[in-house]
């Protein structure tokens, strides 16, 4: 019985340390962001691409997942873009080489029904960057215009001394491609950074598993030890008995 006490508050000692884990490679501007301060306006007709810039440090050096915020106008149309990852150059202001990562296309939709803010999270499913190295991730609508106009406001913290290692620009490109890379991008440190979550893991290191399954995982053990435990106790009394 007390084999089975003593197993049963090591299980949950287990569970609340695996409860309180958090994943390890998670770059955000949300903690300090009210939900609701932003910047626009982004998408179809002029001002059609946001970006962050961020600085991979360490050995996290691979870009799992994005996360931006927008609230959508409805100026009479939801907006229509994509979610971006490029290589960029801080002394000219522009994205380089190719693209790197590019989404399918995605459109706001007024939060669901529910209006405020929308949160887009994109998976990259592992894209490999270099530690050390300065990139973008932005949402364009360029190339998506369909002659309605739709804007939205993207979260923005307007306040850059949250993230140092990088800062909000974007570009007036309207619907024309190709000006990512040869053209500057504008920014204003007024606005601060964009309100964004990326969460990044290890090369050739799965990512962590969710806190939840790593519950689950050690209950489904403890019951098993639990269970091996009073057969142990059955068979011992059916000896002594026999």
């Amino acid at each position: 019985m007390m084999r089975t006490i003593q197993l049963a508050v090591a299980c949950v000692a287990m569970l609340a340390f695996t409860a309180g884990q958090v994943q390890a490679g998670i770059i955000t501007t949300t903690t300090t962001w009210d939900g609701t301060s932003s910047i626009s306006s982004f998408g179809e007709l002029n001002s059609a691409t946001y970006g962050q810039t961020f600085l991979v440090s360490g050995s996290d050096d691979v870009l799992d997942s994005w996360t931006f915020f927008l609230n959508d106008s409805q100026d009479p149309d939801f907006v229509d873009f994509a979610f971006y990852v490029m290589d960029w150059d801080a002394g000219t202001t522009r994205a380089t080489g190719s693209v790197l990562y590019q989404s399918a296309a995605v459109s706001t939709s007024n939060n669901g029904g529910f209006g405020g803010m929308e949160a887009f999270t994109f998976n990259t499913g592992g894209l490999q960057l270099t530690s050390g190295n300065d990139y973008i991730a932005f949402v364009s609508a360029t190339g998506l215009f369909d002659g309605s106009n739709g804007t939205a406001s993207a979260g923005s913290l307007l306040d850059e001394s949250v993230y140092a290692d990088g800062s909000f620009f974007w570009q007036n490109n309207g619907n024309t491609a190709g000006t990512w890379d040869t053209q500057g991008w504008s920014s204003n440190g007024n606005f601060g950074d964009l309100a964004f979550t990326a969460t990044f893991s290890e090369s050739g290191i799965s990512p962590v598993p969710e806190p939840s399954s790593l519950a689950l995982f050690g209950f489904g053990a403890c019951v098993a030890g639990a269970g091996a435990a009073r057969r142990r106790r059955r068979e011992k009394q059916q000896e002594t008995t026999a």
